[in-house]
């Protein structure tokens, strides 16, 4: 007796498959990924004049701009037939050019045509997650290249005079703090200043055991459960703490160890052209990347971020065999400095390396 076995096909790189591997990327990692993003809350939060929601193919030239701090006035208003003197309010502003990011893989056809996980659904969430750490990378880059450095220690002015000994510690917290409200910056809608600390560094904030510091004063007061809980990183001296490892490390220090450029940030202190384009919750919005992405007519195209699939032979006469597939992710965004003195790198050094060698 003959039997036939029909072998299915595993390949699913099918022509219709590719655009819909590329649209499910982009909405998987707007919002599974984008909350998670440690510089982009620097902006998400800022307020709108720090965070452009302008959809794709609007122009390349964005406008920013930053509300003065008006100073309080304490003059009686006096019966008179003249109305007081007015004062001036004059936007600082500032304009910046769009610019397009991308990167893109090339996939051998032999990778669609057996029986694995799809080759082009893999490198699509790869890159789909790259694309967005580019962007996170390119805010906390404008950040340390463009903001106002402050360093560890009684008297540097420099990351060469940084000792190992000279590190991140609540006192140094509590001094930038003091900096920041002298320089009139303003805090987020939360009361908080926001950092993003090394994990080397946090390990020092952690071990910090100085005179009447965070950790002294927890160990005395019984009440402070809270507190305790929240120094897991959380909050201290009016700073949101972030740990992250997306932060720049040198070992051009005074004597031997590591420094790294821990990156603060007040309010409209850095803004960004947001990813999410047309679909980008509004600071100060209740609602989240879920909600918005899951509205029945979204379309890919008003966003900021794209990922783009082409399934063997897409190239045409320059790949007659059907060789190659390829994908890639591309976006567009503005990252601009809109105050020097609202953000910038608090320098702390260390006798850890960044792989906590």
């Amino acid at each position: 007796m003959a039997v036939t076995q029909n072998t299915p096909s595993v390949n699913i790189g099918t022509a219709s498959f590719g655009p819909a591997v590329a649209q499910y990327w982009v909405k998987e990692a707007l919002q599974a990924l984008y909350p998670s993003l440690v510089f982009t809350e620097f902006v998400a939060e800022g307020g709108p004049n720090a965070y452009l929601t302008i959809p794709a193919r609007t122009g390349t030239k964005v406008n920013f701009h930053r509300e003065p701090v008006i100073a309080a006035s304490y003059t009686a208003i006096q019966e008179s037939a003249d109305d007081p003197s007015p004062i001036a309010f004059a936007l600082t502003g500032v304009s910046a050019q769009v610019k397009e990011y991308g990167q893109q893989i090339v996939i051998p056809d032999l990778t669609e045509s057996v029986a694995l996980n799809s080759a082009i659904g893999r490198t699509a969430r790869g890159l789909a997650f790259a694309g967005l750490r580019s962007y996170n990378g390119l805010i906390g880059g404008a950040i340390s290249a463009g903001g106002t450095k402050y360093y560890c220690g009684t008297s540097n002015v420099s990351a060469a005079q940084v000792s190992a000994s000279e590190t991140l510690t609540k006192a140094e917290l509590d001094k930038l703090v003091m900096r920041l409200h002298s320089n009139n910056v303003r805090c987020y809608p939360n009361g908080l200043y926001k950092i993003a600390v090394h994990p080397t560094m946090i390990k020092a904030l952690r071990a910090d055991t100085g005179t009447a510091n965070f950790w002294e004063l927890v160990k005395y007061i019984n009440a402070v459960k809270e507190a305790r809980e929240d120094f897991m990183v959380g909050t201290l001296s009016q700073f949101k703490v972030i740990e992250t490892t997306e932060l720049a490390s040198t070992s051009v220090i005074s004597g031997t160890g590591w420094g790294y450029h821990n990156v603060w940030s007040g309010y409209e202190g850095v803004g960004a052209v947001a990813l999410g384009g047309k679909y980008t919750p509004k600071p100060g919005s209740s609602k989240n990347a879920v909600d918005i992405l899951r509205k029945s007519r979204w379309e890919p195209s008003e966003s900021n971020f794209s990922i783009i699939t082409h399934l063997p032979g897409s190239a045409g006469t320059a790949d007659p065999f059907d060789r190659r597939a390829s994908v890639a992710y591309k976006f567009f965004t503005a990252v601009k400095v809109l105050a020097t003195g609202s953000c910038g790198v608090l320098f702390g050094g260390s006798t850890t390396g960044p792989t906590g060698s």
